[in-house]
């Protein structure tokens, strides 16, 4: 028998006939089902060494690296790139772990109403919202920077993509 994620005949009719329509159903099955996929993959991470306190327990000094006192300066510059790495590794375990936990909240708020939700959870939300933002690098997203093109060309104005240009104003941080 072949596995159908749990959908009722009636669903898998309609995602034959019209999946865009399907897709939007609420069906509180498969939501309870994810939400529970969701808790257990934030249970496994927050448990795991890839957790945001974990990433940081084991910091390693500047002075494993050898050339004591900072003399080596390759050993330094190999220590500035770990500390970097380990910096970025908490900032995406956190995020990872904010991403699996605001996805349990939309599928509560999917079944219950965003207006029916808790002040605390609500505010819980924004903040992962509100993280969340303040880690985006629309420079980094390619989806981003495909729409930005998409929307300049329908304009019918140049390539505006996020870092594109044609080299006649000031690069990053430079005047205008």
């Amino acid at each position: 028998m072949a596995d159908d994620g749990g959908m009722s005949a009636d669903e898998r009719m309609l995602r034959m006939v019209n999946p865009a329509l399907a897709s939007m159903l609420y069906d509180p099955e498969s939501m309870t089902s994810f939400k529970k996929r969701v808790d257990e993959l934030l249970v496994d991470l927050m448990g795991s060494p890839a957790a945001p306190d974990q990433v940081a327990a084991s910091p390693v000094g500047r002075s494993q690296f050898g050339g004591g006192g900072g003399a080596w300066t390759e050993a330094s510059g190999i220590f500035d790139a770990y500390e970097n790495v380990i910096t970025q590794l908490k900032q995406l375990s956190q995020l990872l772990a904010d991403c699996v936990e605001g996805m349990g909240i939309a599928v509560v708020s999917a079944k219950d109403g965003y207006q029916d939700m808790d002040d605390d959870v609500r505010r819980r939300m924004l903040s992962i919202r509100r993280r969340t933002e303040d880690h985006y690098d629309a420079e980094r997203d390619p989806v981003a920077q495909q729409l930005a093109r998409e929307r300049a060309q329908a304009a019918g104005g140049a390539d505006t993509a996020p870092g594109a240009g044609n080299g006649d104003s000031a690069g990053a941080g430079g005047y205008q």
